[in-house]
């Protein structure tokens, strides 16, 4: 009887560390215990729009991407989504900014007075990205800066 559950764990152990090893089983395993809903990761503030306006961007995960969602206060108080990001990556991301670890920001990153939205994240190859949005004010939308800060 001990022999049988020496094997059966042994068995168990290399199926699990076969799984960790190989990608896409990894990433099924993953899905698996990922909840359906929406989790909040993190949120920033600031006048992303330049014109005064208090800007709240939340980071949210759902089980097949990353979100940014762009919020500016309404009149009777609540919050009004004015965008919505998909962003191309999956995974959130960390980087230092000003000395600080974030995995969300706002800054100035080109120098023209205009703070734009800043979002690490990895891709499926745990490659960084840092997407940065700036606001397009006659399309009234965040708009992928393609340039390489």
């Amino acid at each position: 009887m001990i022999k049988f559950a020496y094997w059966s764990w042994s068995i168990l152990s290399l199926a699990a560390f076969a799984t960790v090893l190989h990608t896409s089983s990894r990433e099924k395993v993953r899905d698996y215990f990922m909840p359906e809903q929406r989790v909040l990761i993190s949120t920033v503030m600031g006048d992303v729009l330049g014109d005064g306006t208090p800007v709240q961007v939340a980071k949210i995960r759902t089980r097949d991407s990353l979100i940014l969602e762009v919020y500016i206060p309404a009149k009777d108080g609540s919050r009004l989504m004015i965008d919505r990001i998909v962003l191309d990556e999956k995974r959130d991301g960390y980087f230092t900014l000003n000395g600080n670890l974030t995995n969300l920001a706002i800054d100035d990153v080109d120098g023209d007075n205009q703070l734009e939205i800043l979002a690490p994240a990895f891709d499926q190859n745990l490659t960084a990205h840092l997407n940065v949005f700036k606001f397009d004010r006659s399309s009234k939308t965040f708009l992928k800066v393609t340039q390489a800060y």
